[in-house]
């Protein structure tokens, strides 16, 4: 691809109308490409010319972006810039005040200790009755029925954050009505939405430290009861939460994996850890060794992900950046029930601020902490991403909210 020639393409495409013909707006890149008539004077631009063109106007597609508010009732201009405008904030105004001309999109602003912070756009009925016609739904909710509780937008706007986060890092986000649906659960259930990574399915749901007891007691019981899949990932708005929650922890037995995550974890870690295989890798770049596949002779090693060789000792490696409450127990009985068997002591991969707290669970004499961060994955693709987004801080932050900010 002819980067100058892609630049030059989408310069004139934010400057042109959805109402301007095609060969208009054609006629227009050939002049910025300095070409006479017909021909575009950069070598291989014709070509690359028409390449950038379909993509420029397959990433602004108006049905895509229908059809994602529709589904998620509500996004906010900086959702929108996430999922198909690549940080260009100018044009996602401009698309979206055009799409408002049309009729296809209304908005409501998000108003915060009585100051307005942040607006956020809905679909019409107009817009609605558009994606029947063209496809993209086959049962349709009235407009006013597919608005979401005002009262809630603040936790809504966060839940919609799971697809915009993830969409595109290997996983497939199940809307909350969808999931609730496709699993036969009641209505009335506080997931928020469910996530398919690693080929597993996963019920997803969000807590902050307002959570009433009687919230965190209802979630509680649904995770326990639930036994289709047994899998649950948690993410936690602020740390109140995550410390009323693990307070209460006790009778989660049986369930094959609980996940317990900051609510940071959606824009500044899930993209490393759901694309490639970074503990391999950091394995491999940090000890210039090749971690082998574990073999799982009985329960007892269930937590083990590799096993490596390090200054002559074997160890399990037991990859906890996902924070599994589970795996976390069974690395806890490991001294007692499976350290004599295997005779493999543990290399607990974490990270820094969870050290601390994993301690209490752990044998030290047994199981070896070592810490990871973000910049030890310089070599994975998300990194540049990452920096991006903590230079830009574009993305959604409860504790960044919580501080005025």
């Amino acid at each position: 691809m002819n980067l100058l020639a892609l630049s030059i393409v989408w310069d004139v495409l934010i400057q042109s109308t959805t109402k301007q013909p095609l060969h208009f707006v054609m006629d227009k890149i050939k002049k910025a490409l300095g070409a006479p008539g017909n021909q575009i004077g950069i070598p291989g631009a014709q070509s690359d010319m028409e390449e950038g063109l379909m993509l420029m106007r397959k990433t602004i597609d108006e049905e895509n972006i229908l059809f994602d508010i529709y589904r998620y009732r509500i996004m906010s201009p900086q959702q929108l810039r996430a999922l198909y405008f690549r940080g260009r904030e100018s044009y996602v105004y401009r698309k979206i005040q055009l799409m408002k001309t049309k009729g296809l999109i209304e908005s409501k602003p998000v108003v915060r200790k009585g100051k307005k912070v942040e607006g956020v756009y809905y679909v019409t009925q107009k817009a609605i009755d558009y994606l029947a016609e063209r496809g993209w739904i086959s049962k349709t909710r009235r407009w006013d029925r597919n608005l979401p509780d005002w009262r809630r937008i603040e936790d809504i706007l966060d839940e919609n954050e799971l697809y915009v986060q993830l969409h595109g890092c290997g996983a497939k986000v199940y809307e909350k009505r969808e999931w609730k649906e496709k699993m036969g659960m009641h209505r009335t259930s506080y997931v928020t939405g469910g996530l398919s990574i690693f080929n597993k399915e996963y019920h997803v749901y969000m807590l902050n430290g307002k959570s009433s007891d009687k919230t965190i007691d209802r979630i509680q019981r649904e995770i326990i009861t639930e036994r289709s899949l047994s899998r649950h990932i948690i993410f936690f708005k602020d740390l109140p939460a995550y410390q009323k929650y693990t307070s209460e922890l006790n009778d989660e037995k049986g369930k094959i994996e609980l996940l317990l995550l900051s609510y940071l974890y959606l824009p500044l870690r899930m993209g490393f850890l759901l694309t490639g295989a970074p503990i391999k890798k950091y394995l491999e770049y940090t000890y210039n060794i090749t971690p082998s596949q574990v073999i799982y002779y009985d329960t007892q090693n269930q937590f083990a992900d590799f096993e490596v060789e390090i200054q002559g000792e074997r160890y399990f490696v037991a990859d906890m950046l996902l924070n599994d409450f589970i795996k976390l127990q069974q690395i806890q009985r490991y001294p007692s029930d499976g350290y004599e068997r295997h005779g493999k002591k543990i290399l607990l991969l974490c990270w820094p601020e969870k050290v601390h707290e994993f301690e209490k669970y752990i044998n030290t004499d047994i199981v070896k902490q070592e810490t990871v961060t973000e910049e030890n994955f310089s070599f994975h693709p998300f990194y540049q991403e990452y920096r991006s987004r903590v230079n830009n801080q574009s993305y959604r932050s409860p504790q960044r909210r919580s501080k005025g900010n």
